[in-house]
């Protein structure tokens, strides 16, 4: 086989994958839209290298370590906006520490992130517990 054409079938065939996980994703957070009566605009999710991710937390802030998820809410006003940073290292230390693959756990951080849209906080045991439950429930409809 043609190496170029291998490797072009490798690449559609990944973002075939990546496509059918968006709109899956896209289906669950209409889901979690109705649950908490509220409207959703739109939600990017950015993969970022850890370094990029560490500066943007110190930034915005003011916490100069890593961490998996930065959620930035967006007025646009009646519906939830926002975008959600994900560090691509601790997401794939997350995925090993919880024996899950790299996919599941973005997954898990992309709900996490729109949680966080959607007024959740993760502050306290007692929000992170909460938090956790969520993620779990609309992860079972992936």
């Amino acid at each position: 086989m043609n190496p170029e054409f291998q490797q072009f079938t490798e690449v559609d065939a990944w973002m075939s994958i990546q496509a059918q996980v968006a709109e899956e994703l896209a289906t669950v957070i209409g889901r979690m839209a109705r649950d908490f009566a509220t409207e959703m605009g739109w939600v990017n999710a950015i993969v970022l290298p850890s370094e990029e991710h560490k500066k943007l937390n110190n930034r915005y802030l003011g916490h100069d370590y890593a961490t998996d998820v930065l959620t930035f809410p967006f007025d646009e006003g009646d519906a939830v906006c926002g975008e959600i940073y994900l560090d691509a290292t601790v997401v794939a230390e997350n995925a090993n520490r919880f024996q899950v693959s790299v996919e599941e756990e973005y997954k898990r951080m992309i709900i996490h992130g729109v949680l966080h849209l959607l007024g959740h906080d993760d502050a306290t045991d007692a929000e992170r517990a909460e938090m956790r439950v969520l993620e779990d429930k609309y992860l079972k409809l992936l």
